[in-house]
C-alpha cells in the first residue's frame, strides 16, 4: 500500500507515478461530497465520480495495475479537512488488491 499525499483543500491536482505508470488525480470537495476524475497514461479513467471510503475508485475494467482507495475513520464520510489528518489516500497495486478480495 503506497501513501498518496493530499492536502486538506477542498480542490485540488496532483501528478503521481506509481508503478511505473503516470496518474493524474483530481479532488473537488463541494456540499460534503468529494468527487474524483483520475487519468492514467494520458487517459481518462474517472470523471467526476464520487468517493466512497474503502472502496476502490477506479472502475472494475482499469483494476489490472492497481487501484486507489479513500481510508476514513471508521467509514466516515470524506470530509478534505481531514485529508491527511485523519483520512487518507491509498494506492493498492494489483496483487494487494488480489489479498484484499480473498
Amino acid at each position: 500500500m503506497i501513501d498518496i499525499g493530499i492536502a486538506a483543500v477542498a480542490n485540488q491536482t496532483f501528478f503521481v507515478q506509481l508503478e511505473e505508470v503516470p496518474y493524474a488525480v483530481t479532488l473537488h470537495a463541494a456540499d460534503n461530497v468529494v468527487a474524483a476524475t483520475i487519468s492514467r497514461d494520458d487517459e481518462t479513467l474517472l470523471t467526476g465520480a464520487r468517493v466512497t471510503p474503502g472502496m476502490p475508485l477506479l472502475p472494475y475494467r482499469y483494476q489490472e495495475r492497481g487501484n486507489f482507495l479513500l481510508l476514513t475513520n471508521e467509514g466516515d464520510l470524506p470530509d478534505f479537512t481531514q485529508f491527511g489528518v485523519t483520512q487518507f489516500l491509498v494506492y493498492l497495486t494489483a496483487a494487494e488488491l488480489a489479498t484484499l478480495r480473498a
